[in-house]
């Protein structure tokens, strides 16, 4: 009886340690973790104490998900050559968005009606998303007006270059006469490019199919790289390219004139033959009726 006692009793025992080391081992682990890890800052840093949050948001600021949004504010903000905000700036003000509506939403709960605390809800919803939608809108714009302007400004190149200027020099010559834009500062960037780049064309119209996706403009690129690989002149190139986006953008124009003039056409028999139909079915209702 007493052995059975003695075995039951240190099984108990056993199990009660067994289980404070694997918790040891799961949680522990966490936390050797993050005294490492804030061991490296102060060494890095030359800090000699550091908080928990100042911790936590350390180890939330190198995570890969806000890296990756980081990366992308900042690709986004150099596509849409904003100078004044900065990745930081957006994602504080994201922040601070998404605490004060969890702050009013739970403050309104229980005093307004659930659908007025909804619309708190979406605003702040949208004040969050908005950068997001805001940046996108402005590049997607930038790059259907590059796409407008390109045969333009391959025009004015081709006749700066019959003039007996040089290629760099062209370029610039057709970028004085555009407006201040977002767009006139692509092709800037283009140019200044293509002085540091001189002696690698290739490489700046590369850059330039990364910077402004769309099809004309990476059909456009790519024409170009390959013509200067293949031993073209870079005017002979820029002929047929001004011609090809030429005919291109007129073909668009006929087909975008004649779905306006099918539609309009559309219009005009609705409002002819809809007050025909209906002067027809009246009548015969009344009748009905007074049947």
């Amino acid at each position: 009886m007493v052995d059975s006692y003695i075995l039951i009793q240190t099984a108990c025992i056993s199990l009660f340690l067994g289980l404070i080391e694997i918790s040891y081992l799961l949680f522990g682990k966490k936390q050797r973790d993050n005294k490492i890890f804030a061991k490296e800052i102060e060494k890095r840093e030359g800090i000699h104490h550091i908080t928990r949050f100042e911790l936590f948001k350390r180890k939330f600021l190198n995570t890969n998900s806000y890296q990756n949004y980081y990366k992308w504010l900042d690709k986004q903000m150099n596509l849409s050559f904003d100078e004044k905000n900065t990745p930081e700036g957006i994602i504080r003000m994201q922040e601070i968005a998404v605490l004060s509506g969890l702050i009013v939403f739970l403050m309104m709960v229980w005093i307004v009606p659930p659908f007025i605390t909804i619309i708190i809800l979406l605003i702040f919803a949208a004040i969050v998303f908005y950068p997001i939608f805001y940046y996108q809108n402005i590049i997607s714009t930038k790059n259907s007006q590059f796409d407008k302007s390109l045969p333009m400004f391959i025009n004015q190149v081709i006749l700066s270059i019959k003039c007996g200027v040089s290629l760099e020099n062209a370029f610039g010559f057709a970028l004085r006469g555009m407006d201040k834009t977002l767009v006139q500062r692509e092709y800037a960037k283009m140019v200044a490019e293509l002085k540091i780049y001189s002696d690698d064309i290739p490489k700046v119209f590369m850059n330039l199919n990364r910077r402004v996706h769309t099809e004309e403009c990476e059909r456009f690129c790519n024409i170009i790289v390959s013509g200067l690989k293949n031993g073209n002149k870079m005017s002979d190139i820029l002929k047929s390219e001004y011609e090809r986006i030429s005919d291109n953008q007129i073909v668009a124009l006929k087909k975008k004139a004649d779905s306006k003039k099918n539609l309009g056409t559309a219009i005009n028999i609705l409002l002819i033959f809809v007050p025909v139909i209906l002067l027809l079915i009246i009548p015969m209702l009344r009748i009905g009726e007074m049947a």
